[in-house]
């Protein structure tokens, strides 16, 4: 298993905004990648940080899914007015 963290900032009255752009665009778009797997997406309605987490069932999944995951942060960007922080992968190596 392997897993995308992304990381987004955006405006506290924009969370509703943020949430429907999840709803209505990413996770739409991620469940037609090969191989995902599931994903959580965390908010600080505090301060507007946002984390993504994406899990994929190998790491040819995960890397096969990049450009498409750039046009969904390009969209998720056009209807959020959020700011991308990070990009990183994983290998999960535990799981509960």
């Amino acid at each position: 298993m392997h897993a995308r963290v992304t990381k987004l900032t955006t405006s506290t009255d924009k969370i509703g905004e943020l949430q429907s752009a999840i709803e209505g665009t990413v996770i739409p778009a991620l469940k037609g990648l090969a191989g995902f797997a599931g994903g959580h997406f965390l908010v600080d309605r505090s301060t507007g940080d946002c984390i993504g987490i994406t899990l994929f069932e190998t790491e040819a999944d995960v890397v096969g899914s990049r450009d498409t995951a750039a046009g969904i942060r390009e969209k998720v960007t056009q209807q959020t007015g959020g700011t991308f922080t990070g990009i990183e992968e994983y290998e999960v190596i535990a799981q509960a």
